[in-house]
């Protein structure tokens, strides 16, 4: 539904409704949970159509290099993922309940009690609601002084079955990337816990945070590395090392802490710059519509609930089965990246056209 309404309203102004209607500030407000499901799915709705949208402006606004961009776009996520617990933190105080006693002993007044306080969180919640209204509020500023839209030329092309067939491609892949990188977040301290390893909770809770830590960092890497190498380089070394490193979770992720420890790190880096580089190897070949790139935004959404489906059931009766579900992911992933260049073999690129294109409107 975003991509429609992107390809048919401003881009700039519906970003603007996008993170409007995203705000946060009256999840905590809800009275009933009701309520509070309901205000998540509106929020859910609006941030998969900004994330649509927001990732076919900026290929429209580079198109002829939009790999940096679309990496540091990327890089926010981790940035965000990273800062939100120290946002959170200070208010998750548990509630104090506040009882007051007075008793008479010899004379005196002998008083007894704990003091009473409301619940902090919704200020944590304000606090995002507000950066997001600030950020909405200078996007609508640039609105009024430049109204101008920038949508794709030629996207009557994009509806071609080749086209088709790479922008699913990309879809599946992405969605298996989402998966792993999602499976490995969240299961990698059950899998530290409960397997031969016997790690304690603290310590996988610090080996989940490498992983995280190497993910946002290695990110950050991907900025500069883009802006020296192709996509298809930085997909094809990133997908040869993921499919390396999973291969040896399994022959060692049980065995040695040491491994488990080094791989975590390592998957992390080699996770990081994909999603971005897998995009910007595709609108090389096709030009990424609104509505094409909620296809791929919906198969991404789609692979985020693959953690509790296919690991989260069976970990904690074969631990093993975490690293069988990474690497088969990681080989489902390499043979989709693999059909994508069997599609794109021989065809001509695109963002050179396009670039010309938008360049003979503006002048």
């Amino acid at each position: 539904a975003g991509g429609l309404l992107y390809d048919r309203l401003n881009t700039q102004l519906l970003s603007v409704l996008a993170l409007t209607s995203a705000s946060v500030f009256v999840t905590p407000s809800s009275g009933e949970l009701l309520y509070a499901h309901g205000t998540s799915v509106l929020a859910g709705f609006s941030m998969g159509a900004l994330d649509t949208g927001a990732n076919v402006w900026l290929i429209n606004l580079w198109p002829s290099g939009c790999g940096p961009v679309l990496q540091v776009y990327h890089l926010a996520f981790g940035v965000g993922a990273f800062i939100a617990p120290f946002v959170a933190e200070p208010f998750l105080s548990c509630n104090t309940s506040v009882t007051a006693n007075t008793t008479r002993h010899g004379g005196l007044l002998i008083g007894t009690g704990t003091l009473s306080r409301e619940p902090q969180l919704p200020f944590a919640f304000g606090i995002v609601s507000g950066f997001i209204a600030l950020v909405a509020t200078s996007m609508f500023v640039v609105y009024l002084v430049d109204r101008s839209d920038c949508k794709p030329s030629g996207g009557e092309q994009s509806s071609q079955p080749v086209n088709l067939v790479l922008v699913g491609l990309l879809g599946c892949y992405i969605m298996a990337y989402l998966g792993l990188e999602c499976s490995y977040g969240q299961m990698l301290a059950t899998f530290a816990v409960e397997s031969d390893l016997r790690m304690t909770k603290s310590e996988a809770a610090y080996l989940t945070s490498l992983y995280f830590l190497t993910f946002t960092v290695a990110r950050i890497g991907s900025v500069l590395w883009s802006m020296l190498a192709g996509p298809s380089c930085i997909l094809i070394t990133c997908q040869l090392l993921t499919a390396v490193i999973f291969t040896l979770l399994v022959v060692f992720g049980d065995s040695s802490a040491t491994w488990l420890w080094t791989l975590s790190g390592l998957a992390g880096v080699s996770l990081a710059a994909i999603f971005a580089a897998a995009v910007s190897y595709t609108v090389q070949f096709v030009v990424m519509t609104n509505r094409l790139m909620s296809m791929v935004t919906v198969a991404a959404s789609l692979g985020t609930m693959v953690p509790p489906l296919f690991v989260g059931l069976f970990i904690e009766k074969d631990p093993m089965m975490f690293t069988y579900v990474c690497l088969a992911t990681a080989l489902i992933m390499s043979a989709f990246c693999f059909a994508m260049y069997l599609v794109t073999r021989g065809r001509p690129l695109v963002t050179a056209d396009v670039s010309e294109t938008q360049g003979g409107h503006v002048g």
